[in-house]
């Protein structure tokens, strides 16, 4: 179900960029923290595939082992494994994306500062001169 949550969360973050770009008055911080992030987003399916390999390809080396076929009493014993399993789920589907999307987040956060202050920067050399007028 976490692709079609990616997907509606996509859809609503199109929806919203211009009440989101309106409301911040253009910042370029903002223009670039929703570009970066969207691109996150679009981006975090390749976790969801590593995380259905990997599952795919540990439950098939914890259960192909000669101990696993012993049956249902093997299953009593492997808890552990079990364990194991479910954290690398929850580490691979929501840990890493988060992670993920934070750091694309931040990224254009800052791109989006460092934008913003070279325009700032640039303009201050032309409000200057038009301060002191004509010679």
């Amino acid at each position: 179900a976490l692709p079609m949550v990616q997907h509606l969360v996509m859809m609503a973050l199109i929806v919203a960029i211009p009440f989101i770009l309106v409301m911040s008055a253009y910042s370029f911080k903002v223009a670039g923290l929703v570009t970066f992030s969207y691109f996150g987003l679009s981006t975090i399916t390749i976790w969801f595939e590593i995380s259905r390999w990997m599952s795919n390809n540990l439950v098939h080396m914890v259960y192909s082992s000669d101990a696993a076929k012993l049956g249902w009493i093997a299953g009593i014993g492997s808890t552990y494994d079990v364990g194991v399993l479910g954290l690398v789920q929850v580490a691979m589907q929501l840990l890493f994306p988060l992670i993920w999307i934070s750091l694309l987040g931040w990224s254009g956060w800052q791109v989006g500062t460092g934008l913003g202050s070279l325009m700032s920067s640039g303009s201050k050399d032309v409000g200057s001169a038009g301060e002191k007028g004509p010679i």
